[in-house]
């Protein structure tokens, strides 16, 4: 490979497509990711906001959006489990498109050394600057990109000319500091927030919520965690910058509820309390609410509790892990304990706090009896009044963590033989949670593990039937999906709309050509509208 191409397709303007990878029965949210790298290449000034196409594979095929749109370069980020998923993409577009394509996110920043073909070049660590930085460089170069010019980039790793992996000097994070809020004007509306349901002065509503960040990285390093691969120690943004998105999206798409997707959020008090005077400053404390929050158990006392329960906590999550003290110690970072875990639990209750508490099961070396001291915890927790839900899964040897080491350094995996879909942590695809590839089995048969599998659904069904027999809880989760599907249907539309009146040339190449075609689409477009406004009118 002398050079990289540049996509010659579209002479007029640069242009940048992003595809986040990801299956919606894993994940059916706002792309945060790809919002942060739209947002800096549009306030740097690297393109303008018209040179990007987010690609949504909800209801979009990625190949003919490439087709209308003729980007120069295409993004994609992908984590472990979808690798061959966003493989296959990228090849069905190689196919009849001259593209370059990169590859960013956690697989790829963790193993640099596997980048190979459909990918040209992979992003490695943080995005958004060596993102801008490869797009300023494809765009000054008509033509091609040479090796000495992507050997100049940080952050990335390429095959050269001779047929070797280069992997360029490390890139410094970005000053989280001096970060404004996000435009998220830059996703179609109905793509920003979901409707969920939460209990709220003892009634379940119906809230639109949009997941956040206020923050990057984890002080902790536990053995199964991925997130350190990407970022390290932890950065926050500034106060000002994580309410004036949150007031934003408050006043401009009336959304109360916000995740804050921070790896750990109750860190600081002094931070928490730096939110909460920005959000009296907003008049907006007490009209927004926060959910999910991630918590350490072993940093919670009753004057946290206090101060997120005036932040507008209403739920916390606590990955609670294993019951076994030996477990804990070998892969939980930090001081934990189940009485820390009872505790906490116990004092989030006393402030109408909900808790979801988060189980691993198999985990090397696990023993039945420590299989037993986990389950006894879970059953524990289950029984609580302010459980929200009790999630369990296989524990995963994810690229880039201790526990990845230890399972190549056991024979357990060969790097070389990797099935990437077998790295799914739960599956929902059959509406249920199905039990994943275990790798660790220890002394278990298949019959030990499945029996295991169902104690603990039981459990988890134990929480949430608590929660159905709450009056109004089940009518509440069906108006929230019939809104998300309103919401779906309505972007479904948008987008076809948008597509045929921003990219003309296509759809005259396609009348010339393919005129049956043509007619198809017309015809299913107008049926959609019909459908649409006579469901949602």
């Amino acid at each position: 490979m002398k050079s990289f191409p540049v996509n010659k397709i579209n002479s007029k303007e640069f242009r940048l497509c992003l595809i986040n990878v990801v299956d919606r029965s894993y994940l059916d949210e706002a792309p945060l990711n790809l919002l942060y790298l739209a947002d800096y290449l549009v306030k740097n000034k690297i393109l303008s906001r018209k040179q990007i196409r987010i690609i949504d594979l909800d209801f979009e095929d990625p190949v003919k959006i490439v087709e209308k749109f003729e980007p120069n370069l295409i993004g994609f980020s992908v984590i472990t489990a979808f690798y061959s998923l966003a493989a296959d993409i990228a090849n069905k577009i190689k196919e009849k498109y001259p593209v370059t394509t990169i590859i960013g996110g956690y697989h790829i920043s963790s193993l640099p050394e596997k980048l190979k073909q459909p990918f040209d070049i992979g992003v490695l660590g943080e995005g958004e600057a060596t993102l801008a930085e490869l797009v300023s460089v494809f765009k000054k170069n008509k033509t091609s990109v040479s090796d000495a010019k992507l050997e100049k980039i940080p952050g990335i790793t390429f095959i050269n000319k001779l047929g070797k992996i280069v992997k360029t000097q490390i890139r410094l994070a970005i000053d989280t500091k001096k970060a404004d809020a996000l435009d998220w004007s830059l996703l179609h509306a109905e793509k920003i927030f979901q409707n969920q349901v939460f209990l709220v002065d003892g009634k379940p509503q119906v809230f639109k919520t949009v997941r956040i960040y206020s923050a990057r990285g984890c002080p902790y390093n536990c053995a199964f965690c991925a997130h350190r691969v990407v970022w390290t120690g932890v950065r926050y943004f500034s106060a000002k910058k994580v309410v004036d998105e949150i007031e934003a999206l408050y006043k401009d798409y009336g959304v109360q509820s916000f995740q804050i997707m921070d790896d750990t959020f109750a860190i600081s008090k002094p931070r928490a309390r730096d939110l909460i005077r920005e959000l009296k400053e907003r008049n907006l404390l007490g009209k927004v609410f926060f959910s999910h929050l991630f918590i350490r158990a072993n940093l919670i006392d009753e004057e946290f509790v206090q101060i997120l329960k005036e932040f507008g906590a209403i739920s916390v999550f606590i990955g609670i892990e294993f019951g076994s003290a030996r477990l804990l110690k070998r892969y939980k970072d930090g001081q934990l304990t189940n009485e820390q875990v009872k505790n906490s639990t116990k004092l989030f209750g006393k402030y109408n706090i909900f808790v979801f508490g988060s189980f691993m099961l198999f985990a090397p070396t696990e023993t039945k009896e420590e299989t037993e001291e986990t389950y006894q915890l879970a059953k524990w927790f289950a029984n609580q009044k302010n459980a929200l839900s009790l999630g369990y899964s296989v524990t995963t040897p994810y690229p880039g963590t201790k526990l990845w080491t230890e399972a190549v350094d056991m024979g357990i995996l060969d790097t070389d033989k990797l099935v990437w879909d077998d790295f799914l942590m739960f599956d929902l695809s059959s509406g249920d949670r199905d039990m994943t590839k275990i790798f660790f089995y220890n002394d278990y048969s298949d019959r030990d593990t499945e029996k295991i599998w169902a104690k603990f659904a039981k459990l988890s069904n134990h929480v949430q039937q608590k929660w159905e027999s709450i009056p109004g809880w089940t009518e509440s989760l069906i108006e929230a999906d019939r809104q998300n599907q309103k919401l779906r249907a309505a972007l479904a539309l948008k987008q076809r709309a948008h597509d045929l009146f921003v990219f003309p040339k296509y759809y005259l190449r396609q009348i010339l050509t393919k005129p049956e075609k043509i007619t198809s689409y017309f015809y299913y477009f107008i049926k959609d509208l019909q459908r649409f406004n006579k469901k949602h009118k």
